[in-house]
């Protein structure tokens, strides 16, 4: 009796190694787990089925990837926290350049928002040369559709070696929104001398920054 109860432990235990050895050497495991957690290891693809807690630290992310719907549960007292990661494609940088003629007091240009996106301008800088520099300081504006008005941006101008520099008014000054397919206008000036005349070329560069928003 002794003899054969040794025989079947030893033949269950040696079913137990060959099904994990099976089931790891594949690539998967399957693991269940009750209210205690779950240390494990993972280097392959794993069905787990039971709740799963995952911790990890601040500064360093568990990188994931999720294919189909994800449903997320909290509550007021175990809220969940999340930080928003920009995508390369939500990103948004425009240089808008005007060049003046001799004669020429004022010029424009503009550039156009994608139908299915929110552009906000969060930040604008630039540059300005004009042929008088001491006489002659740019005017410098943008204008956008935002909620179907219509509003104009002062872009505000500090003299500088060689000339202007272009910058936004003040903390939060730069903020700006424009409506999915509307039109960013760029509008670059400056004063005629005594004479009535704008003597020399001149030239502006201004640069957004921000990024879009779905819709």
């Amino acid at each position: 009796m002794k003899t054969t109860r040794n025989v079947l432990f030893v033949s269950v235990g040696t079913l137990a190694l060959i099904l994990a050895v099976a089931l790891t050497g594949s690539g998967r495991a399957i693991a269940q787990t009750t209210v205690e957690p779950l240390r494990v290891v993972l280097e392959n693809v794993a069905r787990i089925v039971g709740d799963v807690r995952i911790t990890n630290a601040a500064d360093s992310p568990i990188p994931t990837r999720v294919e189909g719907p994800v449903g997320i549960v909290s509550s007021p007292t175990a809220a969940l926290y999340t930080k928003p990661v920009l995508r390369p494609v939500d990103t948004f940088s425009r240089e808008v350049t005007i060049d003046l003629l001799p004669t020429q007091f004022s010029g424009a240009a503009s550039f156009v928002v994608p139908f299915n996106k929110l552009l906000k301008i969060e930040g604008f800088s630039g540059f300005a040369q004009v042929a008088q520099p001491d006489w002659q300081a740019p005017l410098v504006r943008f204008f956008t559709t935002t909620n179907g008005e219509y509003v104009g941006h002062l872009v505000f101008a500090n003299k500088g070696a060689g000339g202007w520099f272009l910058y936004a008014p003040g903390w939060g000054g730069s903020q700006a929104y424009a409506d999915p397919g509307s039109t960013v206008n760029v509008t670059f000036s400056r004063p005629l001398l005594g004479s009535g005349s704008a003597t020399g070329p001149a030239s502006m560069t201004l640069t957004f920054v921000g990024h879009y928003i779905d819709q």
